[in-house]
């Protein structure tokens, strides 16, 4: 039985395409989305069996919500003074722990069957 586990700092690194932060940034914001999304999920990610075709989806959805939360935790960190990031007409406003994320860590429609 494989028991699911957060992303780590590495395995972060790897799937940022680009702009990702230095260390020791990179490990600051990542613990800190990791937190962020072990106090916000509905279930505890070290209960859940990857080898269980239905938690290792959600496993999946909560390691998409850690690093969608890793990314928006160090944009959010990256903003002019008015909030936003970019240049021009491009200005993006990120906001940590959005309903995107939220939505992959409490799934609408009743909670997982754990077993």
């Amino acid at each position: 039985m494989a028991l699911g586990k957060w992303l780590t700092v590495e395995q972060i690194e790897d799937l940022w395409e680009d702009d990702a932060p230095s260390e020791p940034k990179l490990t600051m914001v990542v613990r800190a989305a990791r937190s962020d999304c072990r106090r916000y999920a509905m279930v505890p990610i070290d209960t859940l069996n990857d080898d269980d075709e239905e938690q290792g989806d959600l496993i999946a959805s909560f390691h998409d919500a850690q690093f969608m939360q890793t990314k928006n935790t160090w944009n959010a960190s990256r903003v002019d003074a008015d909030g936003g990031t970019g240049e021009g007409d491009f200005i993006v406003r990120p906001f940590p722990l959005d309903w995107q994320v939220k939505a992959k860590l409490r799934p609408k429609g009743g909670a997982p069957a754990i077993g």
